[in-house]
């Protein structure tokens, strides 16, 4: 590792001793199996020095100042701990953890190079091609680093150049994690609210001392590309009342303007980077790399995403709620969420957007729909084929040799047995948490049976509100049916916590116009139109889709009777389309006979009903 240039205050040539305190080395001294070379930079925490293992290898020691071994000593060994899992080709590789004379010190690689500030300035001499070239790499380097962290529930909290090593291949490598995070908010709550990163670089939320997660961190990304593309930040100030106010409230102005060369491509990643609100910058690093063609990801944006490419329309907010609980994920904060909504208010899409986000970040999820007449723990097998690829056969066995022995019994073990299996089942998640964080989906929660809720309400009992692990249960539940079983998980009294409610409610008129027009024109849409489909489909997301796929596939039929009658609506086009037909006639198959004749009678009278008379019916 090669200290950055606010760490270096030694000239790396003079430097053949060091005073620690109560401990000085001179050149080629032994530190447990590595050799000292000299010291070659010294932080506000640590000192980093060159040695070399026995093999005559050269390699970075980071040693705690021995002023900040009261104070330092938690925060470097989590940063050790943090850091000796990783294995990426651009992140400083962390690997042993020593101590000499009462000094802690851990091992890094030593990157033989400089830092991405030097290399900045470099690029002045360079032409304008190679330039955004090396640019592009750099940007793909970082944001590689930062997805492989994120998943992993880290973040970094302090990206800056200097932060940013480049080999003698160009290879970008992240550094001076010196202030990660695994954010634990019960252990450590007022330390993930504090201002630790530099000013010029701190993305909104941060330098305002608010909660952040991974979205931080690609804000300050998108202040060193400003910087790769103009030389100079889009932030000057010269206090931090300064930087929060221009973090907080000043666009950037567009880098072509300071240096029009600049492609176009990588400026629209850079202003979406430095959106002031967390929901508008791109959700993860795999999006950078996708918009770079540097992954397999597809470039899909949640708006077109299912029903035939129709855009989500009218669920901004909604949808902002479910991104930000998926990202709370990666500052290890996990929690209950429930999408509730009426049958065709799109809840099973909101749940895949929901996945779909959790995808980008990297962060795993596994996922099972309920059926009414499915068994217990037939939705668990499913998961538990998921844990198998994560965790492994063995891991795997155990968990289904449990689920197998309580469904094999009739779902009637006796208490304590039954939570014996529900220990297995949390310490196989235990497995998989420790990895990083993780995401529990049940399309259609309703239908569960009684002992998959209780297991439900054990996992966010135990996992999420005693102990605090970066787990995410994400569930839709209908809201147009009777679901007494599920009142403990609406209250939080099964969960021991508040779970998050997201209610999904019709589609209104602005929301029905701009659906309306995306899918068919605006030529053949107005506010006539409009009122008109809301009166036809109630503002049922299905419907309304079913109506304008339709409408949009059959062109031929038109959608108003004229040119002199632009207002007014042929009858034909509302009609309810066949795949809409077909799925109520579905529904109203599976009614008993007596209910379902009472239902036609209803549908005949086609207004509300005295609820004598529907006695009288009944």
């Amino acid at each position: 590792m090669r200290p950055s240039p606010a760490e270096l205050s030694l000239h790396p040539r003079k430097s053949k001793s060091i005073d620690l305190g109560e401990l000085r080395l001179e050149h080629g001294d032994p530190i447990g199996a590595y050799t000292f070379d000299r010291a070659v930079g010294k932080g506000g925490m640590a000192w980093v020095l060159l040695a070399h293992d026995l093999e005559a290898r050269p390699i970075a020691l980071k040693v705690l100042r021995s002023n900040r071994r009261g104070s330092g000593l938690v925060r470097f060994k989590r940063e050790f701990r943090a850091l000796s899992r990783l294995r990426h080709d651009n992140i400083v590789q962390v690997d042993d953890y020593g101590d000499i004379q009462g000094h802690p010190y851990f091992t890094m690689e030593f990157v033989d190079g400089r830092d991405l500030h030097q290399e900045i300035r470099s690029w002045k001499r360079l032409k304008v091609a190679e330039r955004w070239a090396r640019a592009e790499d750099a940007l793909a380097d970082v944001a590689q680093a930062l997805g492989y962290i994120h998943r992993r529930g880290l973040v970094h909290r302090d990206l800056k150049p200097s932060n940013v090593l480049v080999d003698a291949h160009g290879r970008c490598k992240l550094t001076d994690f010196g202030i990660v995070k695994e954010l634990d908010p019960e252990a450590d709550a007022i330390v993930s609210r504090t201002l630790v990163g530099t000013w010029a670089y701190a993305s909104p939320e941060q330098i305002s001392g608010a909660p952040i997660d991974h979205r931080s961190d690609l804000y300050s990304l998108g202040v060193i590309l400003y910087a790769m593309l103009t030389g100079r930040r889009p932030f000057v100030a010269r206090d931090m009342a300064g930087y929060l106010s221009q973090h907080r409230e000043t666009e950037p102005r567009r880098p072509s303007e300071l240096v029009p060369s600049v492609p176009p491509h990588l400026e629209d990643i850079c202003l979406r980077l430095l959106r002031k609100a967390p929901r508008e910058r791109f959700q993860a690093a795999s999006d950078i790399l996708s918009r770079l063609s540097r992954t397999d990801l597809g470039d899909r944006d949640l708006d077109t995403m299912g029903d035939d490419s129709i855009p989500l329309v009218g669920r901004e907010f909604e949808l902002g709620l479910l991104e930000d609980a998926v990202s709370r994920l990666t500052r290890r904060s996990g929690g209950v969420v429930l999408v509730e909504g009426a049958a065709g208010h799109g809840r099973t899409r909101m749940l895949e957007a929901a996945l779909q986000q959790a995808r980008r970040i990297g962060i795993p999820a596994h996922s099972a729909r309920l059926t009414p007449n499915q068994g217990a723990f037939k939705a668990l097998m499913k998961i538990a084929d998921d844990l198998e690829r994560d965790l492994g056969a063995e891991s795997h066995k155990q968990l289904r040799h449990a689920i197998r022995t309580f469904t094999e019994g009739g779902n009637r073990l006796a208490g304590d047995l039954r939570y014996r299996l529900f220990d297995g089942i949390r310490a196989g998640l235990v497995r998989l948490l420790e990895l990083g964080p993780g995401i529990l989906a049940f399309d259609d929660l309703q239908h569960a049976p009684l002992p998959v809720l209780q297991l439900l309400g054990y996992l966010a009992r135990t996992c999420i509100a005693r102990d605090g692990l970066p787990l995410l249960i994400v569930a839709t539940v209908r809201t147009d049916v009777p679901t007494p079983t599920l009142r403990g998980f609406r209250d939080g009294t099964e969960l021991g916590l508040a779970p998050l409610r997201v209610e999904l409610p019709g589609l209104q008129d602005a929301a029905l116009l701009e659906l309306s027009r995306k899918v068919l024109g605006a030529e053949r849409v107005d506010d006539v139109f409009v009122r008109h489909l809301l009166v036809e489909t109630s503002g049922t997301p299905l419907l309304v889709v079913e109506a304008l796929q339709t409408l949009r596939d059959t062109p031929e039929r038109g959608v108003f009777d004229d040119e002199d009658l632009a207002t007014e609506v042929v009858p034909v086009d509302s009609r309810v389309p066949e795949s809409v037909r077909e799925a109520v006639a579905r529904r109203v198959r599976q009614i008993p006979d007596g209910e379902r004749s009472l239902l036609e009678a209803l549908s005949l009278h086609g207004y509300e009903m005295d609820v004598n008379v529907l006695l009288d019916a009944a």
